[in-house]
């Protein structure tokens, strides 16, 4: 794979739009900014929304691939840009909130028969590693799914913990 430098602002750009997950997740954001670039008019304006706007004023109207996703998590709001932003954000509220020990007696958490929501060793039942780890305490969470996936597993594992997580 080719290798480019980058300056620290370029650097420190990427790592904000990433939510923090540099290392996994700003190939993913180079993506979405190519993406955004492909969308543009021949005129170099930006594509309209549904109801005529800007795209970045009509976030709402957008999936959530798109524009990123907001939870509630134990009464608390979360807004994240990515899957391993929402996942590091909840995974560190749900330490926060007292969880650890619960989730450490679940260790590791199974979404199906090959693969694990999280685990302390950062491995599938396979052996296989995380194609997206996130690293939340003690635990690395695999982050390598859709926001419909996500959520999905988050709120079964908040289930399993007593915690409450709504979209």
């Amino acid at each position: 794979m080719p290798t480019i430098a980058l300056s620290k602002a370029l650097h420190e750009e990427l790592q904000a739009l990433a939510g923090g997950a540099f290392v996994t997740t700003v190939p993913e954001v180079i993506e979405q900014l190519l993406e955004a670039w492909k969308k543009k008019d021949d005129h170099g304006a930006a594509e309209k929304g549904r109801g005529g706007e800007d795209p970045s004023e009509s976030h709402r109207l957008r999936s959530p691939r798109e524009r990123g996703i907001e939870v509630v998590f134990d009464g608390n709001r979360i807004s994240a840009v990515s899957v391993p932003d929402l996942y590091r954000q909840v995974g560190n509220a749900l330490l926060a909130g007292g969880y650890a020990i619960k989730m450490n007696e679940l260790d590791p958490f199974s979404t199906s028969s090959r693969r694990y929501l999280y685990s302390s060793k950062g491995l599938h039942p396979t052996g296989a590693h995380f194609v997206q780890p996130v690293k939340v305490g003690p635990f690395v969470m695999e982050a390598h799914k859709d926001y419909k996936n996500a959520l999905a597993h988050l709120a079964k594992l908040c289930g399993k913990l007593g915690g409450s997580l709504d979209y």
